[in-house]
């Protein structure tokens, strides 16, 4: 790259720096998609708030952020349900950030079940073969003896699974 004149120079260095983001934000990821994987959850959190500082509308690193808060244990889903917000807000058709929204509900408590069902149910409806949230609503459906509505869920989710999984 020919950077001679202070303007050039300035707008080169730039992007070179913008390439230094990028490729350290990319090892970052993968690094924390690695923590994740060996359940080292609290790691992870930590690398996906690195990648959020420096791209902060990449829902999938809200997302992430939010799986990585939830399995640290049922007292810090509150921080995981704003990071979902925060990813859903970013992009509210992304059918796996409701779907983790609604686990969220359902992990609450019973009192948080109707939000769950309705997470879900959106779930769905962006996305009617994801076989996730179908799971859900049929686990949430039998806990509240809602038989009917279970079995319809369940066959659903199961055929669904069946196609996913061949």
């Amino acid at each position: 790259m020919n950077c001679s004149a202070i303007f050039i120079s300035h707008e080169c260095n730039k992007k070179k720096m913008e390439i230094t983001l990028k490729e350290n934000a990319e090892q970052l990821l993968a690094k924390a998609r690695k923590l994740f994987q060996q359940e080292r959850f609290a790691k992870a959190e930590l690398a996906y708030r690195e990648l959020i500082l420096v791209d902060p509308k990449n829902a999938p690193y809200w997302l992430s952020l939010g799986s990585s808060i939830a399995l640290q244990g049922k007292e810090r889903l509150p921080e995981a349900e704003q990071a979902y917000r925060t990813a859903l807000q970013i992009d509210s058709t992304h059918s796996e950030g409701w779907y983790s929204l609604g686990n969220v509900f359902k992990l609450q408590g019973i009192n948080r079940y109707q939000e769950a069902e309705k997470a879900y149910k959106h779930s769905i409806e962006l996305d009617p073969d994801y076989h996730s949230p179908w799971h859900g609503l049929y686990v949430l459906y039998n806990e509240l003896g809602k038989d009917d509505e279970f079995r319809v869920a369940y066959q659903k989710w199961k055929e669904l699974f069946s196609k996913s999984h061949r």
